[in-house]
């Protein structure tokens, strides 16, 4: 989106007297709360609070930050045998820096280190076991699950209130977009914007339109993050990915897999104070065209 796009669209949304739209909108505050960082094969659950996104560093154009699910009383599994080796060390340095491994893990290395060794990097830090087991636990009530990479990119959407949809305007069945009352493209209320020019050549890695919004029916249910390689559950893959799938705990005691949805939509302050749509939304020529197309009459705007 342009500059001129911006003042625009925040023009056609400002009253007569020239004060700007409100917006009460503020991102979670994550004061005290211990952040749990996630590699594969684990699961790693708790009950769901609310989903904060953490940008990216503003001079790298590649960094797009990441989500965090905030939850209480985490918890990992460790009965099934693929998450046998699953253990929490702590940071020997910070005592709010969790890491979650499993020992029995290909990339993973604990022997005569100080801490533990995932895919060559260093994490000096004790081995708890357990969130139980971590000095302080309890005296941060909420921790973050740290959803990184694309595989937990994917496991935000399945969390969002409109995670299914990528982010873009609202287009009808031809793909031109459609305009509201002031002769402008809306915006659809999908979490990621993928790039339009993406083919066999040429990729964009997808971005975040805007906050992320914790959908209501996870809501203080028991959610489970579990991070795996997918060449572990997708047939004849070779790479070296991850695969994320988000669970929920059932009363049967089967955990359902959380698919993403547009049941919901995101609350406006949220969309009005965290919305950019950077490679989806129409240039001003093409507004212009769209409007002649729909014979929109400006004056009635």
């Amino acid at each position: 989106m342009s500059i001129t796009e911006i003042t625009r669209d925040h023009a056609q949304s400002t009253d007569s007297e020239g004060d700007g739209p409100e917006s009460d909108f503020e991102r979670y505050d994550v004061t005290d709360h211990s952040y749990i960082k996630v590699h594969p094969t684990t699961a790693v659950g708790g009950t769901a609070v609310a989903l904060r996104r953490f940008p990216g560093d503003p001079n790298d154009d590649d960094d797009d930050g990441f989500v965090g699910l905030v939850v209480e009383d985490p918890f990992l599994k460790t009965d099934e045998d693929s998450f046998e080796g699953s253990t929490v060390f702590q940071s020997r340095s910070n005592e709010a820096d969790l890491k979650v491994v499993n020992t029995d893990d290909k990339q993973t290395d604990t022997e005569d280190v100080p801490g533990v060794i995932f895919d060559t990097a260093m994490f000096k830090a004790v081995n708890c076991e357990t969130f139980e087991g971590t000095d302080d636990f309890g005296s941060s009530d909420r921790y973050i699950i740290k959803l990184t990479g694309n595989a937990g990119r994917s496991a935000a959407r399945c969390l969002d209130v409109s995670g299914l949809q990528n982010g873009d305007v609202v287009r009808d069945d031809s793909g031109v977009p459609e305009l509201n009352e002031n002769g402008y493209p809306f915006y659809n209320g999908g979490l990621v914007e993928k790039h339009p020019e993406n083919d066999d050549n040429n990729y964009t890695p997808p971005r975040y339109v805007r906050d992320p919004q914790l959908r209501p029916d996870m809501q203080g249910e028991d959610v489970i993050y579990v991070l795996e390689y997918t060449s572990d559950v997708i047939d004849d893959y070779e790479g070296n990915s991850y695969w994320s799938t988000v669970l929920v705990d059932t009363d049967d005691g089967r955990p359902d897999v959380v698919e993403p949805t547009t049941e919901f939509e995101p609350d406006e302050d949220l969309v009005m104070a965290t919305r950019w749509l950077e490679w989806t939304y129409p240039s001003d020529e093409r507004i212009d065209e769209i409007r002649q197309m729909r014979d929109f009459d400006e004056t009635d705007a």
